[in-house]
């Protein structure tokens, strides 16, 4: 990830991306815009996503996870959040969706 860049979104190989950086209200948008690709059709969906890089999170993060789980479905799949940040757990409890992130 450059300096400049606030997140990164990557191809982990195996039908998974890697998400880095900031996964918040700032970025979101353009996190989503960037991923939209990867769920254009049901061969490219990926079967899970890595968050061991995300530095920051909020409700607009978990927004953008629950539509990536919208996405995946729509292609008959679903996906697998890996290493899910800590501060996601309390928002996805609180709103009451935390059983979509397992």
């Amino acid at each position: 990830m450059g300096p400049d860049k606030e997140f990164e979104l990557a191809s982990g190989g195996d039908r998974a991306l890697l998400l880095t950086g900031a996964l918040n209200i700032t970025t979101v948008t353009r996190i989503h815009r960037e991923s939209l690709g990867y769920f254009q059709n049901a061969v490219a969906v990926p079967r899970s996503i890595d968050l061991s890089g995300i530095t920051s999170a909020d409700s607009a993060g978990l927004a953008l996870l629950i539509e990536w789980i919208r996405l995946g479905k729509q292609q008959n799949c679903a996906i697998k959040f890996l290493n899910m940040p800590a501060q996601m757990l309390p928002l996805a409890r609180l709103f009451g969706v935390d059983h979509l992130l397992h």
